[in-house]
């Protein structure tokens, strides 16, 4: 989320050859400035509880080899019993 926001502001955006152009870019060029604005608000990693199981998303899209060093740093009360994992917003 953070690299398409940044790349929203990006002066090239709107130049870059479609051969040359990434998820990112794809993703940037159909966002407004409110969607950016929306986007800076969001949370790294939340919790909630659903039927007595507390899950732990973090909004993570690569370096899933770090994962348990992002969870000690997120979830530090190890409070969580599940951990969901996955993305959807790039380009099929």
């Amino acid at each position: 989320m953070i690299q398409v926001a940044e790349t929203f502001y990006e002066l090239a955006l709107w130049h870059i050859p479609e051969s040359a152009s990434q998820w990112r870019h794809h993703n940037a060029q159909r966002l407004t400035a409110t969607d950016v604005d929306f986007l800076w608000l969001l949370l790294e990693a939340v919790t909630f509880e659903l039927d007595g199981v507390r899950y732990g998303t973090p909004h993570l899209y690569r370096n899933y080899d770090l994962i348990s060093i992002f969870c000690r740093t997120h979830f530090p009360d190890h409070t969580i019993d599940r951990l969901i994992l996955g993305h959807t917003h790039r380009r099929a």
